[in-house]
């Protein structure tokens, strides 16, 4: 709707995306990130001979950075009644969906691991925070459950800070870090690695009981 929207007032028809053009775009951004191009100008990636062929054989620029722009993963008619009990209402659904798929498409190994994660961002968000000891400084803060033996995520939480109407929390970091289910509920903890912090955010590692 956006996208007709907008191009309306250029002057121009917008095109519908198709499922097989989505699956392209997708597939764009996940080349880009494992050839860590993640914070180079699309421009670049499109138009330099020094980057890969496949971006520009795949669709044009223009039309990349049309999906880009107006792709959404909810119903904006809806958002700002859900934004009143949840900040991350946006994207709450596909985020959902995708911590169902990592939960179903792998089992984990002996041992899993719950570490804290800075996401480089400096768009407009509630939930931008700052950790000096972070390369990026800001971004956005995320929470994992991941497979010891392998970097594969399990679970997740994308910290939004204090959502509507909820109450303060204390030792935040150690709340979070215990939020994950799946450590809970299959493995039992047999290591600690706590790092001094105002919020005792800490590094967890889980292992199945043996017994």
């Amino acid at each position: 709707m956006e996208g007709r929207r907008v191009a309306a007032g250029r002057g121009r028809v917008w095109k519908n995306i198709t499922k097989d053009e989505l699956m392209a775009f997708i597939g764009l951004i996940i080349l880009a990130g494992s050839e860590k191009n993640w914070d180079m100008a699309i421009r670049e990636l499109f138009g330099s001979r020094l980057h890969n062929p496949m971006y520009k054989a795949t669709m044009s620029i223009r039309r990349f950075e049309d999906i880009r722009r107006f792709l959404r993963f909810d119903d904006k008619r809806t958002r700002a009644t859900r934004l009143e009990t949840d900040h991350s209402a946006a994207f709450r659904y596909i985020w959902d969906l995708f911590l169902v798929n990592c939960r179903q498409r792998f089992i984990p190994s002996d041992c899993v691991t719950v570490d804290e994660q800075l996401v480089p961002f400096r768009g407009r968000t509630k939930f931008m925070q700052y950790m000096n000891s972070k390369p990026a400084k800001y971004g956005i803060k995320m929470f994992w459950v991941c497979d010891a033996k392998t970097p594969y995520a399990i679970d997740g939480i994308v910290y939004t800070g204090r959502q509507p109407g909820e109450a303060v929390i204390k030792n935040l970091g150690f709340n979070i870090v215990n939020a994950p289910g799946i450590p809970g509920s299959y493995y039992s903890t047999v290591k600690y690695t706590y790092r001094t912090s105002e919020t005792q955010e800490r590094n967890q590692s889980w292992c199945k009981d043996k017994e």
